[in-house]
């Protein structure tokens, strides 16, 4: 009986290690895919557009049921391709939800680049969010002309919490920020929760907000929504670079001083803030 019952162990043991063998082979192929970087990522979205179109002029010439269907994803398809090849002229990495964008997206695309990760001089990289206006619409009006009008670049990200938030959007002209400190706007309603990767205005109480943004890099920040602050945008791609904003400086930086001084007062007394070189629509 013991013989047997070892006899048991041994084939289990062998057994446990051969699904073993299996799935660290099987991380070691995910790891060296996530090496080819950005072009297998961008060729992946490119087939699909491309099928997605190609579908499209069969129906346009044989007929199908399900034609309207059809022509709506090509139609994103094509949004898809421009977006793409506008990422291709920089180090721009996009990662869409391709089953979302099937069947179409709301908002639009705006990338961000950041200087100074970590506060290290040269070290750079980019994130990109997509706006919701079906979850705050007067919010994401706002930012959309905040972005057209090129506010947001060369703002320092100068109250930043770890697993909390990076909050940013003083511009570092006085005189640029003085014409939109009195153009305050009415709340919209709480419609999805502060999830991580999340982008809300910052506000000091009821119908506000005006400029300031903070990214939610915490896991637990619902208890934000019972306070007013209603998302407006999430971040698709790069949070690992969100993650990488400097926050050694915390909550230090005086806010009245970032309105009457500018980025000349934070690049004096808080050299290593990230800041963003771009903020534009792709």
């Amino acid at each position: 009986m013991a013989k047997g019952n070892d006899g048991r162990a041994a084939r289990r043991y062998h057994a446990h290690k051969f699904l073993g063998a299996i799935i660290i082979s099987a991380i070691i192929a995910w790891g060296a895919s996530r090496k080819e970087g950005s072009a297998s990522l961008l060729s992946s979205i490119r087939d699909w557009s491309h099928s997605e179109k190609d579908e499209a002029r069969r129906v346009r010439v044989h007929g199908d049921k399900d034609a309207e269907k059809v022509e709506k994803k090509a139609a994103a398809a094509e949004t898809l391709d421009a977006d793409l090849a506008r990422a291709a002229t920089g180090d721009v990495s996009i990662t869409r939800d391709v089953e979302a964008t099937e069947e179409g997206e709301e908002g639009r695309l705006v990338l961000f680049e950041v200087s100074y990760l970590d506060g290290v001089v040269g070290r750079s990289g980019s994130f990109i969010l997509r706006t919701r206006p079906s979850w705050a619409p007067i919010g994401v009006a706002r930012f959309e002309e905040l972005v057209n009008e090129g506010f947001y670049e060369g703002c320092r990200s100068f109250r930043v919490l770890p697993n909390f938030i990076v909050q940013f959007g003083i511009n570092g002209e006085p005189e640029v920020q003085r014409q939109w400190r009195s153009r305050v706007l009415k709340d919209d309603p709480v419609s999805t929760t502060n999830a991580r990767g999340t982008v809300t205005f910052a506000t000091s109480g009821k119908d506000t907000r005006t400029v300031q943004l903070f990214i939610n890099t915490g896991e637990k920040n619902a208890f934000l929504d019972r306070e007013g602050f209603s998302p407006f945008a999430e971040v698709v791609s790069g949070m690992d670079i969100v993650d990488r904003v400097y926050n050694k400086y915390r909550e230090k930086p005086d806010q009245g001083k970032i309105q009457n001084q500018g980025n000349a007062y934070l690049s004096t007394e808080f050299p290593l803030l990230s800041y963003f070189t771009k903020v534009a629509f792709l």
